[in-house]
């Protein structure tokens, strides 16, 4: 017999399909900032950065893949869902305003720009130029 999955329900548990994908988190901690799935915000203590739907997306797709270079490519494919460049600067100013916003909670440097490969969620005690976030290969 298999693994028995469960899924909560209104306070019950049944028991999950074998292939049924495990449920998002509802949290992911980047850094100091808390992301908050069923608010689509973050907050760093107890204040809310207003984060607009978009720019959440970007962060949490950082969130999931701290430590390691997202290009702008694979940004535009998963939260604008574009298979295609289509030549604007729309992630570097989702960047830039989420940027502001954790600055404006005193959380600054969270988000590294890595030059030819795209942008990285830092994470705790990583040094930004460290040879592994500044190889140039491509990603």
């Amino acid at each position: 017999m298999g693994r028995v999955y469960a899924k909560p329900v209104l306070g019950m548990m049944l028991p999950m399909e074998e292939g049924e994908p495990a449920p998002l988190p509802r949290t992911i901690r980047a850094g100091p900032a808390l992301l908050d799935m069923f608010h689509r915000d973050a907050r760093v203590d107890a204040r809310w950065l207003g984060l607009h739907p978009r720019e959440f997306a970007v962060l949490w797709h950082l969130a999931e893949r701290a430590g390691e270079p997202v290009t702008r490519r694979q940004l535009l494919r998963h939260v604008w869902r574009l298979d295609f460049d289509p030549l604007t600067n729309r992630v570097a100013v989702a960047v830039c305003r989420i940027r502001a916003c954790l600055r404006a909670a005193g959380v600054d440097g969270l988000i590294a720009t890595i030059p030819d490969r795209g942008y990285l969620l830092r994470v705790a005690n990583e040094a930004l130029d460290s040879p592994e976030c500044l190889r140039n290969d491509a990603a």
